[in-house]
């Protein structure tokens, strides 16, 4: 599951904050795709697709498949909530 936060130094210390609580976020799209190496052919650099890159700086993932069970996603959703209550 991903959701976004308002900018990339909040994304780091959440992750981060996430991770040290045994929540295994991850960030899955750190590079837009116009940066990625095979799309150098076309010559796109940073600040091109502004939109896409703001997404790539400010998404998390959380867990989400069929074995997490209700205890664990409220869990995660806790955790969160002391993060943004904390900050």
């Amino acid at each position: 599951y991903e959701f976004r936060v308002k900018n990339k130094a909040t994304r780091s210390k959440l992750l981060n904050f996430l991770r040290l609580n045994k929540i295994d976020a991850k960030i899955h799209y750190p590079v837009p795709m116009h940066l990625q190496p095979a799309a150098k052919k076309y010559s796109y650099k940073k600040g091109d697709f502004p939109i896409a890159e703001k997404i790539c700086d400010t998404t998390i993932s959380l867990p989400v498949h069929e074995f997490l069970n209700n205890e664990q996603l409220q869990y995660m959703v806790n955790t969160i909530k002391k993060f943004f209550n904390e900050s």
